[in-house]
Order: C-alpha cells, then sequence, then structure tokens
C-alpha cells in the first residue's frame, strides 16, 4: 500500500541531496539541506587580474567565461533554505511536553541524532508524568501527546485545542491469555482452514471466563471482540453476559493481580503485554488469544500530537517542518528499528523510574504493537476516504461515543478540532520538504547521527 507517485518527480532533488552527501556538488546543491556556500562568482572572477592576461593572449578562452556570467542567476531556483530558523513567533523553538509513552518518542530520538539543527528547529522535550493540557492551554509548552478520545473531557474548557498530526496507530488491542489454558485464535485459523469455524472455537474457550479490566476504563474494545466471535456482552445484567469482568483500582493492580495467576485473560497497559509478550523472564507463559484484527473497526484508534490554533496559524513554516521531522524521523525506526528502540527503551526508563526493555523488546511495542506509517503509506492508510482505516470516520465515531457516555457536547464538530489532513497535505505540496524526508539517512546514533551517508 505503498504510495510512489511523487517520487518520479522529486528525482532530481532526491540526487542532488546524495550529491551533497557525498560533498560532490556544493554548487548545485538544493538549499534544503544546507545554507547557500559563499563563493566566488563569475562575475568577480572575471574582474580578477590573474584572469585578463590571459583572455588577452588566447580569445578561444572568452566563451568559457561567459557562461557562468549568463548563469548565475540560478539561485531563483534554489529553494528555500531549510538550515535557516523561519521568522516567525517562536522562531523555530518547539517546546513539547512528553509523557511515558512510546507515541511521541520519535520527537526525543530527532533531537539525538541532530535532525532538528539540520532543518533549523529547536526541539525542547519537557518531560510530564501525564498529558499536560494545562500547560499547552497556558502557553508553557507547545505541542504534546494526545490521541483521538484523549482531549474529549477538557474541550468545552480549551476549545483552541487541535490535532495537527497522527503520530502512529496504536495495535496493542490484543487479547493475552496463559500458554496452555487458552486456544489460540490464528492456531486455530490455521488447523481449520476456516474464519467462523475458529472464531466459535475461541468462543467457547472464553464462555464463563474473567477478563481483568481497570475501574473507571469503558470496555467498548471488550465488547467489540465478543461480539465479533458470537459472545453475548451486557455490562447492565452480568447474568446474561457470557464472560466476567474482574475490576481492579488502579492499572498498576490489575497488572500485578494478572501477573500473580488472578483472572484469565488481559488486555490493558502496552508494557505490561510487551512484557508478558517479549521479556526473557516470562518467555513462553502467555499468548495472543485474539489478534487486533478481532476486535474491528473500534479497535482503531490513532495517537497524535495536539497543539493550540494560534501555534498553527503563527508558526505554518515550523509546522510543516515539524511534521517533515516526524516523518524522516519514522524512517529512521524503519530502517534501524532496534538503535531507535534502544534509545526510546532509555529514555522512557528515565522518564517512569522503571528498567529499560531494551533495544529489541522496545522495537517490537514499536513495530508490532504499534503502527508509525511512512510519509509513501500515510496518504493511503490514514488520508484517504472510504478506506476503513481513514481518520475522518475513526474520529467520526468516537466523537459520537463521546456524545452517548456524556463527556461530548451535541454541538462540537469534529472537523474543528481534527485538522491532521489539512497538515499533511499541505507537507506534500513541499517538494523541498519532501526530498529532505526521503534524502540518504545517517547512521542513526550520535548528535551528527542524521548526516546522510554516501
Amino acid at each position: 500500500m505503498r504510495n510512489r507517485w511523487w517520487k518520479g518527480t522529486l528525482l532530481l532533488a532526491i540526487l542532488a541531496m546524495l550529491a551533497i552527501a557525498c560533498g560532490e556538488a556544493e554548487e548545485e546543491a538544493p538549499a534544503t539541506t544546507q545554507a547557500p556556500q559563499t563563493t566566488t562568482t563569475a562575475a568577480a572572477m572575471v574582474e580578477e587580474e590573474p584572469m585578463e592576461e590571459p583572455m588577452e593572449e588566447e580569445a578561444m578562452e572568452e566563451e568559457p567565461m561567459e557562461e557562468p556570467m549568463e548563469e548565475e542567476p540560478m539561485e531563483e531556483d534554489m529553494g528555500v533554505d531549510l538550515t535557516v530558523p523561519p521568522d516567525e513567533p517562536k522562531g523555530g523553538v518547539i517546546r513539547i511536553g512528553a509523557t511515558p509513552s512510546y507515541d511521541d518518542r520519535l520527537w526525543s530520538y530527532a533531537a539525538e541524532i541532530g535532525m532538528d539543527a539540520r532543518i533549523g528547529l529547536d526541539l525542547e522535550i519537557i518531560p510530564f508524568v501525564s498529558i499536560p493540557y494545562t500547560q499547552l492551554q497556558t502557553d508553557e509548552i507547545d505541542m504534546l501527546f494526545s490521541c483521538q478520545i484523549c482531549y474529549g473531557t477538557i474541550i468545552a474548557e480549551f476549545p483552541e485545542y487541535r490535532n495537527y498530526l497522527i503520530t502512529n496507530q496504536y495495535q496493542g488491542f490484543v487479547l493475552i491469555g496463559r500458554a496452555g489454558q487458552t486456544v489460540v485464535y490464528e492456531e486455530a485459523l490455521e488447523r481449520l482452514g476456516d474464519a467462523d469455524a475458529a472464531k466459535a472455537e475461541l468462543a467457547e474457550s472464553m464462555r464463563g471466563k474473567q477478563f481483568v479490566k481497570t475501574e473507571g476504563f469503558p470496555t467498548t474494545f471488550e465488547r467489540a471482540l465478543l461480539e465479533n466471535i458470537g459472545l453475548t456482552f451486557d455490562p447492565d445484567d452480568s447474568a446474561n453476559q457470557d464472560v466476567e469482568f474482574k475490576y481492579y483500582p488502579s492499572m498498576e493492580a490489575m497488572n500485578f493481580g494478572y501477573l500473580s495467576g488472578e483472572a484469565d485473560y488481559y488486555t490493558g497497559n502496552l508494557s505490561a503485554q510487551a512484557r508478558m509478550l517479549y521479556s526473557e523472564e516470562l518467555a513462553g507463559e502467555y499468548v495472543v488469544a485474539a489478534p487486533l484484527e478481532l476486535f474491528g473497526a473500534s479497535a482503531i484508534l490513532y495517537s497524535t500530537e495536539g497543539v493550540r490554533a494560534d501555534w498553527l496559524e503563527e508558526n505554518p513554516e515550523t509546522v510543516l517542518r515539524s511534521l517533515a521531522i516526524w516523518y524522516r524521523a519514522s524512517r529512521y525506526l524503519d530502517e534501524y528499528p532496534e538503535i531507535v528502540g534502544e534509545f526510546v527503551g532509555e529514555e522512557a526508563k528515565d522518564q517512569t523510574g522503571g528498567t529499560s526493555l531494551g533495544g529489541i523488546v522496545t522495537s517490537r511495542i514499536m513495530t508490532e504493537l504499534n503502527y508509525f506509517p511512512l510519509l509513501e503509506d500515510a496518504k493511503d492508510y490514514m488520508f484517504t476516504p472510504g478506506e476503513i482505516t481513514y481518520f475522518g470516520n475513526v474520529v467520526a465515531e468516537r466523537f459520537e461515543a463521546g456524545r452517548e457516555e456524556g463527556y461530548i457536547a451535541e454541538d462540537l464538530d469534529w472537523q474543528d478540532y481534527e485538522v491532521e489532513e489539512v497538515w499533511f497535505n499541505r507537507l506534500l505540496e513541499r517538494e523541498d520538504l519532501v526530498a529532505w524526508i526521503n534524502a540518504p539517512l545517517g547512521t542513526g546514533v550520535g548528535p551528527d547521527g542524521d548526516v546522510p551517508q554516501g
């Protein structure tokens, strides 16, 4: 599902950027990667005395000297110099409120390898233990991690809030069971060769079993799973329900309870799921009983970056360059998952006070339990109306659910707050930024890790 319509158009720009990385064509380099170099022009050269004598002796050399003089105005085609901070209120600085999540860690990684400086920005990462909506509203930060249902409870008091970037799709909606004690849908499907039969076998194995749940969290996703495989869900009449929910006062208590042997099935915290599925200490003890696809469309959840409307309006160049950083950083995750995973694992450890899961486990969290689309995939996957994964459908459903649950007012229109598609399309129109996103990658390590190799 890779959309490559822009590659033919941008071939020359990409080739020019390759030349910069190899140090072969400084005068022809597009200004998308570095500032224009100060060189002696052809016009200045003909005025220098050492150049006049051979011109008098050999008239044949006059033509070669005149040609570059005529071509000097080529600076008009140099584009925008992305190494110079934009002349905007923030001056290219972006204060990012980072939370203990994996979803927005590519900002920190981009800053670590010098990507922001190369494009004229300064990413300032400010840690928070929870989503800092108040600090965003009071202009203490410019950006924060959010999602397409996270801000529903604060939107009435914060109408200036906007989601401008989809960072990733959370794909951690899987049902975990204990190995040897539950049917695994994928195994049943392979054995039976029929999806309906595999669902029926899974459903029968779940009937009468316990699911862990944190108090106060909606059961939307579990409901979708149960109804999809033919089990009854009735939260108002637990006696008429095919499964039982065992509630805990906090996510930490729920995680501890399940790992201690309580209940039969687990859905919940991403780090806990990764520990069960990927860690050496628990290897082979847990299995994915039901994969993401059995949760249906309700399990499509996008993480986002939230900003204020005035920041978007006042800093359009900074906004577009930030999008370019994100999509270039996504390429590093795609091509160097363990390098990025090692960095993210260490940073998450520092911010949460826990222990790092290491490069391999963290990279699996980010690539198997999350989906970070590349620029070439995002259009088809998230921004194509009619597709089940189209972000507009997802948001519309979330707003409708929020109205039913009473935390989103009837008169609120999701299109007033979700502007990701608008800014994504503006990014695609910027050939210089798209060329920069797709230029050769660096080593991915160290403060100069984004300097292209070649």
